[in-house]
């Protein structure tokens, strides 16, 4: 994985006599609901909040619409949403809104089924998970930035705030159950979710192995919110980049952080001089998941549109322009040398009939 330092970053925004600032409000959700745009995403928690600013970027705000994990007013999870004109798309009204990465792939993954109940409702997912990546695979997934992912305790937790990976791997797979007489208590995020996929690999341990781990805590907590450390024994993985983008009072992102607290991992602390670590141990690409065949097939209803915002072949794709760079370092990520490559990272081969 390739990641563009800060240094280049504001070399580039420099030359495009750009500052980090977004050209609208960024709003949570499409504003008015009834705003229905051309291209219409859900999916990741941890990338929704710079999808809306890059939505509210990107053609002025008509092209986008990313719908967030959560409702935005209520925080309530698996509301009811209607992504396009129910005069012209019925089936598009009141789907369940997907919470996290697996649930806004299998919405698209529905949403392009030629005999799917929800077919045309989305047109882009957004992950922070990969997936087993296979040339034949119908959705192509885009890199976009890059995130890290370390791990945060209480504010009036005694638990050190440097920790290996080794011990990290300890805590999570239960060999080690206190640090320095303070016992220690492992959480992971809600199903579904990309961060808690990312993290389970990390420390070496298989979603359907979870019943051999019987420290860890699986409580259905929402992951980036200090709500999930319920006592200061807990520990819970954290994106850096919402840490960031909560802490920066941007329009329309709630500051969820409450009293986790990141810490360091094998010495590199999260956050340098406000910005994301370039060099913490720890990091992601993330991605948006598009078809395949709008990428590839001229004859595709959607393959202009997907091109132009997500794709870089031979131009530079929307997501990847330099003012989109100086959002998506605004929201808290490190921009990604290969954004916008549709070709490389393909997957989920044969899911179309």
């Amino acid at each position: 994985m390739k990641v563009m330092t800060f240094a280049k970053l504001a070399a580039g925004i420099a030359v495009a006599g750009l500052t980090l600032g977004l050209a609208a409000p960024a709003s949570a959700d499409p504003v008015p609901a009834t705003d229905y745009r051309l291209l219409a995403g859900s999916g990741s928690d941890t990338t929704q909040d710079v999808s809306n600013g890059l939505a509210e970027l990107i053609d002025g705000g008509d092209t986008l619409a990313s719908w967030n994990a959560r409702d935005p007013q209520t925080q309530e999870v698996g509301g009811l949403i209607t992504t396009k004109n129910p005069a012209t798309h019925p089936q598009c009204e009141d789907i369940v809104r997907p919470n996290g990465s697996s649930q806004g792939r299998d919405a698209l993954i529905e949403s392009i089924d030629n005999d799917g109940v929800r077919e045309g409702c989305f047109d882009f997912a957004r992950s922070s998970s990969g997936a087993t990546f296979d040339p034949a695979g119908d959705l192509a997934y885009v890199p976009a930035a890059v995130d890290a992912v370390t791990f945060a305790v209480h504010e009036d937790s005694f638990l050190p705030r440097n920790l290996t990976e080794t011990q990290l791997r300890g805590i999570y797979q239960c060999t080690i159950t206190s640090i320095l007489g303070e016992p220690v208590t492992p959480v992971i995020p809600q199903a579904g979710s990309g961060t808690r996929q990312f993290w389970l690999s990390r420390v070496g341990i298989a979603e359907g192995d979870l019943d051999l781990y019987p420290c860890i805590q699986d409580r259905g907590d929402q992951e980036h919110d200090g709500a999930a450390l319920q006592t200061t024994s807990d520990i819970v993985p954290f994106s850096i980049a919402q840490y960031i983008a909560q802490g920066n009072n941007l329009p329309g992102v709630p500051d969820r952080r409450g009293p986790a607290e990141l810490g360091s991992v094998g010495g590199q602390a999260p956050v340098v001089s406000g910005v994301l670590n370039e060099n913490f141990p720890i990091t992601r690409p993330v991605y948006y998941i598009v078809p395949s065949a709008a990428v590839d097939n001229p004859a595709d209803p959607d393959y202009q549109l997907i091109n132009d915002v997500f794709v870089s072949n031979g131009d530079t794709a929307e997501i990847c322009a330099p003012a989109a760079e100086a959002v998506v370092q605004q929201y808290g990520f490190l921009v990604h040398d290969e954004c916008g490559d549709a070709e490389t990272y393909r997957a989920f081969p044969n899911v179309l009939p």
